[in-house]
């Protein structure tokens, strides 16, 4: 084998276990727990009739905590999506709870002591709240009008909502995604040449 068939050989493995070992080593992930369905209410003071929404909270799978009952995420900025009215921004504190007692999934509010949503099915008894799941159709229940919910857009409150799909995503990480393309334009390279 000659000199610079060996370097690039070596290079090449040296190169995949690098990535091999710095893809193995990132463990946490991006998660956005999705709550959607068909609801009617007010926003800002304006009324919705039917409309479909979403509420969605992302969470960073290495600030998870171990609590009495399951899991929990604290410090999320949930967000509202409603057909007609766009997306608006919680305010206030607000977590994800995972309660494995009870087969729970939800985002309450801190500052008001209440659930904004809550999602009720078997398969949570076991959720660990670090993978993808979903979409799950659960027993669940949206505040009421008597909590109304502080947002960029104003006071948000439902008068009733169907039941709510759950589904828990992961997002790429973006250190992931640019080492494997990094990787495949050194394949490229080494290729062309």
């Amino acid at each position: 084998m000659t000199g610079t068939r060996f370097r690039k050989l070596t290079f090449s493995i040296v190169f995949a276990l690098g990535f091999a070992f710095i893809s193995g080593t990132s463990q946490a992930v991006t998660l956005i727990f999705t709550f959607s369905g068909i609801a009617s209410g007010s926003l800002g003071g304006v009324g919705f009739t039917d409309r479909a929404y979403t509420f969605s909270a992302t969470v960073d799978t290495a600030d998870r905590m171990t609590v009495a009952s399951g899991f929990s995420y604290n410090s999320v900025t949930p967000q509202a999506s409603i057909a007609g009215f766009g997306v608006v921004t919680f305010s206030g504190n607000f977590r994800v709870n995972i309660n494995n007692n009870t087969g729970g999934l939800g985002i309450p509010n801190d500052d008001e002591n209440f659930d904004t949503v809550s999602a009720f099915n078997p398969v949570f008894d076991t959720y660990d709240g670090l993978t993808p799941i979903g979409p799950v159709l659960t027993n669940a229940f949206i505040t009421a009008g008597a909590y109304p919910i502080s947002t960029t857009g104003g006071a948000l409150s439902f008068n009733g909502a169907a039941d709510v799909p759950v589904t828990v995503r992961v997002i790429p990480e973006p250190t992931g995604v640019v080492l494997l393309i990094l990787g495949i334009a050194g394949l490229a390279l080494r290729r062309r040449r």
